[in-house]
């Protein structure tokens, strides 16, 4: 078997979740192999959210092959060949096996390219995984051949800096701490099929500020800074919209900052996943439940779905009904939110550990 010493692990893909997911896989790998140096070559999500890692021993920011093809080679044959002989393999995980990734791959000049590849007759290692596993498992796997024993799968992990926090000492300082700070994530890809529905999300903040003295925080992006502020509106006094004003980074900050999170499965839910934020998820039904969400048995998640429904793993990317999102009801989420509450630490002295914990 070959001694690794140092690889450049390849991560363009755009969406936020996959991005989160890909810390999980530099933890895994870090934890397993703790003298392997790891370099990222990243853009957009991915390089933000790593930019704090303690798994990443050097990152490069690149332009995003998919987005800017050329302006991409050209960085990988000015930037990172002169360098190539630096890393003993590049690896390509599963959300970034496009061809233009890696024909990137190709002009770095790194001797072994290994994972995954839409062509995989360009890679010198092919990775494989089956249909039943997580996001997380299929990019662990195409770091298998980096080490002797297969890798455990780990949770992902966000580290952020002192100054992402002190950004939101100031935003809290206005409120008691006593209360619990509950972030609402009500966006989500339009048309998919788990987007909730704002009525409801409205009936729970209600609830949330009225039974239990709850500070709402809805977040999102610009994009969609419209809709959320009518969903805080809504709600009323005691709620706040900070959509379009955070990176996934400071996101990340936030969310160690609070006590709990009621959100739609989408890529925001994993950042509250990667820092140990107790959760609520609204999980759609239309794919297997491990490939995206978390698994079984964490005491800090609580995932509501819907898997009696005939249309159960529909793959669809649209759905027009939504049935197993209808199903999910506003006493289901006080429920979840209730034995969540129940079982976890929350409060000052939790918020101050989450943020020891993820802080670098």
């Amino acid at each position: 078997m070959a001694d690794y010493r140092h690889i450049l692990y390849v991560h363009f893909e755009i969406p936020l979740g996959g991005a989160v997911i890909a810390t999980a896989t530099l933890r895994s790998l870090k934890e397993s192999n703790p003298s392997l140096k790891v370099s990222v070559v990243a853009s957009g999500h991915s390089l933000d959210l790593m930019a704090a890692s303690p798994y990443v021993h050097k990152l490069h920011a690149a332009p995003n092959p998919i987005k800017s093809p050329l302006l991409a080679f050209l960085y990988a044959a000015t930037k990172i060949f002169p360098e190539r002989k630096e890393y003993d393999a590049i690896v390509l995980d599963y959300g970034n096996r496009r061809s233009l990734i890696t024909v990137f791959a190709i002009l770095t000049g790194i001797k072994e390219r290994i994972g995954y590849s839409v062509r995989p007759c360009l890679l010198h290692s092919r990775a494989h995984h089956n249909s039943n596993d997580s996001n997380i498992a299929r990019n662990n796997k195409a770091l298998a051949k980096l080490t002797r024993n297969p890798l455990k799968e780990t949770e992902p992990s966000i580290h952020f800096c002192h100054n992402d926090i002190d950004i939101y000492d100031s935003f809290f300082s206005r409120y008691s701490e006593a209360r619990p700070r509950v972030v609402f994530v009500t966006e989500t890809s339009k048309g998919h099929p788990n987007a909730w529905y704002a009525d409801r999300f409205v009936m729970v903040g209600k609830l949330l500020i009225s039974q239990y003295d709850a500070l709402v925080i809805l977040i999102g992006t610009a994009a969609n800074k419209e809709d959320i502020n009518n969903i805080r509106q809504g709600i009323g006094h005691d709620s706040v919209s900070l959509a379009g004003q955070t990176s996934p980074r400071q996101l990340a900050a936030l969310m160690a900052c609070c006590d709990f999170c009621i959100s739609a499965d989408t890529g925001a839910m994993h950042v509250a996943r990667a820092v140990t934020l107790p959760t609520v998820i609204l999980g759609n039904a239309a794919q297997p439940v491990g490939l995206w969400l978390p698994p079984a048995g964490l005491d800090y998640i609580e995932l509501i779905r819907k898997d009696h429904l005939p249309c159960t793993i529909c793959w669809k990317l649209k759905c027009e009904t939504k049935e197993c999102m209808d199903e999910i009801s506003v006493e289901d989420v006080e429920s979840a939110f209730l034995r969540l509450k129940s079982r976890v630490s929350w409060g000052k002295e939790a918020r101050k550990q989450r943020v020891l914990d993820f802080s670098s």
